[in-house]
């Protein structure tokens, strides 16, 4: 006999099921990342495969500059490397 368990959904439980639909980062991850971009001039955004990697970089590619930075004049640049 088996038995179902239900996770209450609270709100941070929705915020990650918002987060995964959409394939964002939470806000706290996305400022690490940032963080490591700033210093290391690199960040691993995703692991995944090369189809969903090509998108993602085209989609990185068509956002365009930053309208919240007055200094931002284009796309971050995102290039595919093979995971290790």
């Amino acid at each position: 006999m088996t038995e179902t368990i239900t996770i209450p959904r609270t709100s941070k439980r929705v915020r990650e099921e918002e987060e995964q639909k959409h394939k964002r980062h939470p806000p706290e991850r996305a400022f690490l990342m940032a963080k490591e971009v700033d210093t290391s001039g690199r960040v691993v955004v995703d692991t995944t495969t090369k189809e969903r990697a090509e998108l993602k970089r085209d989609q990185i590619h068509a956002f365009g500059p930053d309208s919240l930075l007055p200094r931002c004049k284009g796309s971050m640049s995102a290039v595919i490397e093979a995971a290790e």
